[in-house]
């Protein structure tokens, strides 16, 4: 399965969705709040035709990521939410946005025409040019970019930035209206415990997937959000932290529940030795030339040789420690047996 197929079958749950949005947009405010139930899906498939001077019609489409409908909010019939799923910067973003919502825009018109041919309503020169009555409305489009790089968003945020710095925006400002959007990095969320859905959690290890050894202490210190992880968010999370290797295991990890045991796909990830150069790594204190990262590393390393000799003394094996203590494969070994690492 594509990684944007995953990625959208997860957002695409209208609890998630509604509790993206109201973080995002309405900030959890009571009478603006999105309930799952007030949201429905709607064709995410938008285009128009034009025609060219020879008489030639061209077809614009366009495929949003996910797209849903809400009633009665902020005092108008019903909104039109949008979100675009990025893994990369795209430089276009703020056109492409725009394409996107012109579009949804035309297809309102569109159904309004449609429906006043279907009904026979009679309508002035005026109205039947454009196809709408004097007092039809069109619902307001709201376009979420949602970006998942781990670097920092470098691309245009508006109309305006793509055409440089050269030109005289105040001018602009007074001629040519700018067409912003709104770009979410799911890498920087700093409250993102706020979240009432798992996207806590699946974030949360977005956050935490830098080093190994932090990333398995964080589930472990939060096992009650990985011990019974929904499908779709498992298999989301495994293409959000680039590990794909955990797809393999669904079988396996599965929980009583019908949900998927994260904390035991790590673990079998690391008997497979899917993770074991990581933490290897880690222990030896490889930080790729940086002091203070090799500092680190054999602070952890010593501490991991600790908890070895402790429980080898208990077993009366100190002399066998003593034996391999300067040999690095024999001690990863030593530390893999015991289920240290």
């Amino acid at each position: 399965m594509k990684n944007d197929v995953i990625i959208n079958k997860y957002l695409s749950d209208n609890d998630r969705f509604a509790d993206l949005y109201n973080h995002l947009v309405f900030c959890g405010e009571r009478d603006k709040k999105i309930t799952p139930e007030e949201l429905s899906d709607i064709n995410p498939l938008s285009g128009m035709a034009l025609r060219t001077g020879k008489g030639d019609t061209q077809v614009i489409k366009r495929n949003r990521d996910i797209v849903k409908k809400i009633s009665n909010k902020t005092g108008i019939c019903f909104m039109i939410l949008g979100i675009e799923n990025q893994m990369n910067v795209h430089y276009a973003m703020p056109l492409r946005c725009m394409l996107y919502d012109a579009l949804t825009y035309n297809d309102q018109v569109n159904a309004l025409r449609k429906m006043h041919n279907r009904q026979k309503d009679k309508m002035g020169g005026e109205e039947y040019l454009s196809g709408m009555l004097k007092t039809d409305t069109i619902s307001p489009v709201m376009t979420q970019v949602i970006y998942y790089g781990e670097e920092e968003w470098d691309g245009p945020m508006s109309l305006y930035d793509m055409f440089g710095d050269k030109v005289d925006k105040e001018f602009l400002k007074m001629h040519i209206p700018d067409y912003p959007i709104h770009v979410l990095n799911i890498c920087k969320i700093k409250d993102y415990e706020k979240f009432e859905t798992d996207l806590n959690a699946v974030i949360g290890l977005i956050q935490n997937k830098n080093t190994m050894q932090g990333f398995k202490k964080y589930i472990e210190e939060h096992k009650e959000l990985y011990k019974n992880l929904a499908l779709d968010a498992y298999e989301a999370a495994a293409v959000f932290i680039h590990k794909k290797q955990l797809l393999d295991l669904e079988n396996i990890v599965r929980t009583e529940e019908g949900g998927m045991d994260m904390c035991k796909a790590i673990d079998e990830m690391i008997l497979e030795g899917e993770l074991r150069g990581e933490l290897r790594g880690e222990l030896r204190g490889e930080q790729r030339g940086e002091q203070r990262g090799e500092q680190i590393g054999e602070a952890r390393g010593l501490d991991l040789m600790g908890r070895l000799a402790k429980r080898m003394w208990e077993e009366g094996k100190v002399k066998k420690f003593i034996e391999f203590a300067c040999e690095q494969k024999k001690m990863a070994e030593l530390l893999e047996e015991y289920e240290i690492i």
